[in-house]
């Protein structure tokens, strides 16, 4: 696992998130991969490659958990522009999903 102080390091500070726009999440743009692939070329287009290695390692290694968990560290990285991660996240949480 992660040493505290590297946890603190992980992400983005909120005002450095690059914007993100992701499509329907119901299609195949709703799957994991999908998913990384926008919010990494978001990153990329700020020149954080760095970043984006960073996020997409967390989410391949086994830190995300589940789906619900891999969005969360998405968002770490990426401001989701029109909120489609986060209606996501609150609709499996009404449910009662992680």
């Amino acid at each position: 696992m992660l040493k505290e102080k590297e946890a603190t390091e992980l992400g983005l500070p909120e005002d450095e998130r690059p914007p993100c726009e992701f499509g329907n999440l119901r299609g195949p743009d709703g799957n994991t991969f999908a998913i990384m692939g926008y919010a990494a070329q978001s990153l990329k287009s700020i020149k954080r490659r760095d970043k984006a290695s960073e996020m997409t390692q967390r989410v391949t290694s086994g830190e995300a958990e589940s789906y619900q968990h891999a969005l969360r560290i998405i968002l770490e990285y990426v401001e989701d522009t029109y909120g489609v991660l986060e209606e996501e996240l609150e609709k499996d949480e009404d449910m009662g999903a992680e």
